[in-house]
């Protein structure tokens, strides 16, 4: 029984950042605009079992950067660049640019969760005078002093635990299973000469490659375990066991260097070519997360791969014009150095008088409070948090990684 379905459809969602492009500009003009077209989403509720399934979809997506036509009306896009778009998307209505599914309790129960995303190809561009007015423009405020901040990051406590077999067991059986399918297609990256891309200017490609992430399953390989016991023969079961596993993989990641008058577009498609500066190669991972976020034993990440061979083709010609394009580039810079910038002091409180008379604060705090007894309570309780700690010691490792080197 569904109690709830919504469903939404917008034939066009335009999202718009304003600015002034020059100081002498009297009013602000569109530097980014991003369309959307045929966007829908799709709510469903199933209260029997608390169920809820949301479905995404985005027809098109496209990014343009600041008019060259300054004289042009701010709805058109016609001397505007195009720093994102769909590579290539069929005209059918049924293929979208992006599919997102999230459904809990799903009706098959093969998991408690299931995540599905499918995305086609997107063609990125730099487009250096855009890109540096919207650095300016979300540039954060040297001013502030984030100190505090910084103190309270630092100050985060992990209570690092040992866990016993049963314990183990008994929330591996409460485990929720994720059903993960993620499916995007290659993606690349152009970075022109000068950081404004013309037909026929050199431009360096660096291919993203086709991402797949599926869910993984747990292997227990007994035979090699033949010489533990049985009680270590569990716990390391429960071990493995204590990892939700996912396998990820990368294939034609690619890094292109086209001259003037060169097609990275053909070299994209033969894999192998003189302006290939990395061949086309395949990347396969496991990786591991961990149930828990404390544990003294278990990292809370485990990857596992294999690294191919890595091809690089570069002359020292090559090499040169390579350098070149990039400093043709003109980067975000900031405005300010945060060097120069003053450290801002803290206000003057009241607080500060008292510490010139230490003895006529101690008592009116004393008055307040009884310090003393509250600082033998202390220093009773750290020592036995230090005893408890020395019993129990255990470092929480955050990442465990190998990877094996293809020959």
């Amino acid at each position: 029984y569904v109690d709830i379905d919504l469903a939404v459809h917008l034939n066009m969602l335009d999202v718009n950042i304003w600015s002034k492009v020059n100081e002498n500009d009297a009013e602000f003009r569109v530097i980014a605009r991003a369309v959307i077209p045929d966007t829908g989403v799709i709510f469903k509720q199933r209260p029997a079992t608390d169920a809820i399934a949301i479905f995404i979809n985005l027809g098109s997506f496209q990014v343009f950067g600041i008019a060259t036509d300054s004289k042009q009306s701010e709805l058109l896009n016609d001397s505007r660049p195009i720093l994102a778009r769909p590579s290539s998307l069929s005209s059918s209505n049924e293929e979208k640019l992006l599919q997102v599914e999230f459904e809990t309790n799903p009706l098959d129960k093969k998991s408690d969760y299931r995540v599905k995303v499918i995305s086609q190809s997107l063609e990125i561009k730099y487009n250096a005078p855009t890109i540096n007015k919207l650095a300016e423009c979300f540039e954060p405020d040297t001013q502030r002093n984030l100190e505090g901040v910084k103190q309270v990051a630092y100050s985060t406590y992990t209570d690092v635990k040992h866990r016993s077999y049963i314990l183990m067991k008994h929330n591996i059986e409460k485990i929720k299973v994720l059903d993960i399918d993620i499916d995007l297609q290659s993606s690349y990256f152009l970075l022109p000469e000068n950081g404004i891309y013309k037909d026929g200017v050199a431009a360096i490609c660096m291919d993203l490659g086709h991402l797949t992430l599926k869910r993984g399953t747990n292997e227990k390989i007994h035979g090699e375990k033949s010489f533990l016991s049985k009680a270590e023969k569990d716990m390391e079961d429960a071990r493995e066991l204590s990892y939700t596993r996912f396998k990820l993989k990368l294939e034609d990641i690619q890094l292109i260097y086209a001259d003037r008058n060169e097609s990275w577009e053909q070299a994209r498609k033969e894999k192998s070519t003189r302006l290939h500066l990395i061949k086309p190669m395949e990347l396969e991972m496991n990786v591991d997360k961990c149930i828990y976020n404390d544990d003294a034993v278990l990292p809370a990440w485990k990857i596992a791969g294999n690294v191919p061979n890595i091809e690089l083709r570069l002359s020292d010609k090559r090499l040169f014009h390579i350098i070149n394009h990039i400093q043709s580039i003109h980067f975000p810079e900031s405005k300010t150095s945060i060097h120069d910038q003053p450290l801002i002091e803290a206000e003057a409180t009241i607080a500060q008088s008292l510490l010139s008379n230490p003895e006529e604060t101690y008592e009116k705090v004393e008055s307040m409070t009884p310090v003393k007894k509250t600082l033998e309570q202390s220093e009773i309780s750290t020592e036995d948090t230090e005893n408890e700690q020395n019993d129990d010691e255990g470092q929480l490792t955050q990442l465990e990684a190998r990877f094996i080197l293809d020959k």
